[in-house]
């Protein structure tokens, strides 16, 4: 067991989940509900701390954590975390892979699905449109990007893919590789599926796409810099965002051809259940 737990943010954990932590700490399980609260902290003496995917956790930080042994991340992302300084402490780290690749694959497609079809508010065409024969390009065939490629070659689309390294397996189901370049500009729905801070687009590529294409970003972090405003309004393209980054990109909200969603892509009960069964998965695997 731990001393101490403390918890902070959303972990988007389930309540059973939660009851499950009480048995890996011998103290109350200290929450923190606000993500910036922590940050003030004089001392605190946990030893472990269960973390969303937006806190941050600096060299400073760590400096009023001095028990602390013990980092579980309740997501994938790991690029917010001094990872030299916790390893200088000898503090663990582990994070959360593969919790939910369908139900961001399923919201990217039923976003699609929508415009396609003239569903609610917008539009993609003068008329209802089948998917089969459209091109949908994958920037990044990692778990959420084959996940993707699944549903799209389900409905017959023609899949052309950017990643750093090839996939043989899918290529053999008929995905295509391409460079970004070709990606870009021959593809009618391009979905961003990337790491944070692994890509960013500028405006000598977001020229290169076509007129009347569907740009899909569920990525956390920017992958856009400042030109993706003036792309935007040109008004011939349509944008689809994930709610959970929406902040850094508020700019875009007065156009009519940006779509956001209260919703977060990645969290859905199935999800959910996921990733709390692997948060206390991470703790079984650090106390052993």
């Amino acid at each position: 067991m731990f001393n101490q737990i403390s918890i902070i943010g959303d972990l988007w954990i389930t309540e059973e989940c939660k009851k499950k932590l009480i048995e890996f700490s011998i103290k109350k399980i200290i929450i923190y509900k606000d993500d910036l609260k922590y940050e003030k902290l004089i001392i605190n003496n946990s030893d472990c701390i269960l973390i969303n995917i937006k806190a941050k956790i600096t060299k400073e930080i760590l400096e009023n954590y001095p028990k602390l042994k013990f980092i579980c991340v309740c997501g994938t992302n790991l690029n917010n975390i001094d990872l030299e300084e916790t390893n200088k402490r000898n503090i663990n780290v582990l994070n959360v892979t593969d919790y939910c690749n369908e139900s961001t694959s399923e919201y990217i497609f039923s976003q699609i699905l929508y415009l396609a079809k003239g569903f609610g508010l917008y539009k993609w065409k003068s008329e209802p449109i089948e998917l089969k024969d459209k091109t949908i390009g994958i920037i990044g065939l990692g778990s959420v990007g084959k996940s993707l490629a699944k549903i799209a070659l389900g409905f017959s689309m023609k899949i052309i893919y950017y990643s750093k390294s090839r996939n043989y397996d899918f290529e053999e189901l008929g995905l295509k590789f391409t460079d970004l370049n070709f990606l870009l500009s021959n593809s009618d729905i391009i979905s961003i599926n990337v790491p944070e801070n692994s890509l960013t687009l500028s405006n000598k590529e977001l020229n290169i796409i076509k007129e009347k294409t569907i740009l899909i970003n569920t990525c956390l972090g920017k992958v856009f810099d400042e030109s993706i405003i003036d792309f935007t309004k040109k008004g011939q393209n349509f944008l689809i965002f994930d709610s959970i980054y929406y902040e850094l990109y508020k700019e875009l909200k007065n156009f009519k051809n940006f779509i956001c969603f209260d919703k977060i892509a990645a969290l859905t009960k199935e999800s959910r259940e996921k990733l709390s069964a692997k948060v206390i998965e991470n703790l079984v695997i650090f106390k052993n």
